[in-house]
């Protein structure tokens, strides 16, 4: 647990801030953050995020946007009062990004962008943020940002959440995928008593 929080402080003020601590407090998967949408995939007013798709690289093709492979890939949440602070915050920089670029900004509509255009972001920008931070933090060499996505399930499941509801959270086909893969428990870094990954991490951080 103090090597999380170390590292969501190493990773405050960043420009990827806010989309690592997706990563951790959902789940998410880099090419999910990176293929967010403003109000269609992500209403700050009415305080949701939904998962409509992944963006990828493909050879020849460049970054592509695609819908999820599956069904189960498609799913919503309903965002805590932090988070959704921490979002709006997220805009606000992106709007002063906009402004300072002038008409060398290309208005994709992604949540996460390009610093240099303003468009599509390669997830490698991502995994190059966490290093950064995890280095900082003391993580591990060998983690990675998917590590944060098995820290969320972690969590779900001291939280007593049901395998069923972790694969569905984490838009797993099945549930096997998250019984054999995801759920690891770490007795020495998870409190008892976990309420939700929100509000344990981001109190103290």
């Amino acid at each position: 647990m103090a090597r999380l929080i170390a590292f969501l402080v190493a990773a405050r003020g960043g420009r990827f801030e806010v989309a690592l601590r997706l990563l951790l407090s959902l789940g998410l998967r880099r090419g999910e953050v990176c293929g967010l949408r403003w109000g269609t995939d992500l209403d700050l007013k009415a305080g949701t995020l939904t998962i409509n798709g992944t963006l990828q690289y493909i050879p020849r093709h460049g970054l592509t946007w695609g819908e999820p492979k599956t069904p189960a890939g498609r799913r919503s949440f309903k965002l805590p009062p932090a988070l959704l602070a921490a979002l709006t915050w997220h805009k606000q920089q992106q709007e002063r990004e906009r402004a300072q670029m002038g008409a060398r900004w290309s208005d994709s509509g992604y949540v996460f962008c390009s610093s240099i255009t303003g468009g599509a972001l390669n997830s490698d920008a991502l995994y190059v943020a966490f290093k950064c931070a995890a280095a900082i933090a003391g993580l591990p060499a060998e983690a990675s940002p998917h590590s944060l996505r098995h820290s969320c399930a972690s969590f779900l499941h001291a939280e007593g959440a049901s395998v069923k509801k972790i694969s569905g959270y984490l838009g797993h086909a099945n549930t096997s995928i998250t019984n054999n893969i995801y759920v690891h428990l770490f007795q020495d870094e998870i409190d008892e008593g976990v309420v939700t990954v929100e509000e344990l991490l981001f109190k103290e951080a």
